[in-house]
């Protein structure tokens, strides 16, 4: 059973958790059925990247299994077959659909969800199928599969994603795909098997992911202004120290700039961030605006 989450990529959800944004954000947190909806498609969301990354993993097992890391990958080693693999892929594409359908079928779910889980779908299988090969767009690709997240958040609870908001969730998203485009490159000599980063350079990557984070406390600063409740404002400097924590992280050499493992491994970001989620919802739901 480990083998098989472990293939799922089970803690990679942490990533599908932005699904919430908008829910806590627009002050909706303890409405009557809106957090069921939005856990219900927190899930669905997992079930469908659970599908991409085993897609990913079966179209790479060879590269992989040259990769110092990679290699220990349940399709790479060995422990789970191919064959297996696609049928759990299998599996969980159809609960991911099914429970889709059943979220249409309440009215107040809007039809467009169901076509951004497709678009996401179908701009992973092109990214597993080549768009990861090509430099630029394989980290555009990267950060609108979060922005998907977000929007596919707001529109199975049907509430508006604020401009400040959007931009903000759009630069962070850069900055963690160059930022782990740039740490492989440092690792390229012991392995690195990602034909793109031959057309990347460190210094390109390391200036582009800091004028993207810059870009993203600017917006969250601005939105944290405009927003109803003004105590957001004071947010911001908690937002810079997890964002200095974060990169301190991944300037370690050992760092592969992968975010999920900085947040799971890392216990003062995770404090960091339950108290960041605590700040948040106290300002937005209990100190007035």
């Amino acid at each position: 059973m480990k083998q098989y989450l472990k293939l799922m990529r089970v803690s990679h959800y942490i990533k599908n958790s932005i699904i919430f944004i908008p829910l806590v954000f627009s002050g909706n947190l303890f409405h009557r059925e809106l957090p069921a909806i939005s856990v219900y498609g927190f899930f669905i969301f997992c079930f469908l990247s659970s599908v991409i990354y085993i897609m990913n993993d079966l179209s790479d097992v060879e590269r992989d299994r040259q990769h110092p890391t990679k290699r220990s990958r349940p399709i790479a080693s060995g422990a789970i077959s191919e064959r297996r693999a696609v049928i759990v892929a299998v599996m969980l594409i159809t609960l991911a659909a099914l429970g889709q359908m059943i979220l249409l079928s309440n009215q107040k779910v809007p039809l467009i969800s169901g076509m951004l889980l497709l678009f996401y779908f179908l701009l992973n299988l092109f990214y597993s199928r080549g768009g990861k090969n090509v430099a630029i767009l394989d980290i555009v690709i990267l950060a609108m599969g979060y922005m998907i997240r977000v929007f596919y958040g707001a529109c199975i609870i049907e509430v508006k994603v604020s401009v400040w908001l959007y931009l903000t969730v759009l630069t962070g998203s850069f900055y963690l795909g160059l930022g782990k485009r740039r740490n492989e490159i440092t690792r390229l000599k012991s392995g690195s098997t990602r034909a793109v980063l031959k057309c990347y350079t460190y210094d390109f990557l390391d200036k582009c992911m800091y004028l993207c984070i810059a870009l993203a406390v600017n917006f969250y600063a601005l939105w944290s202004i405009q927003t109803d409740h003004k105590g957001m404002i004071w947010t911001v400097p908690l937002v810079i120290i997890m964002i200095m924590k974060y990169s301190l992280q991944i300037e370690k050499k050992e760092s592969e700039g992968n975010p999920v493992d900085v947040m799971i491994h890392d216990k003062v970001m995770c404090g960091l961030g339950v108290f960041y989620t605590a700040a948040v919802v106290a300002i937005i739901y209990f100190g007035g605006t």
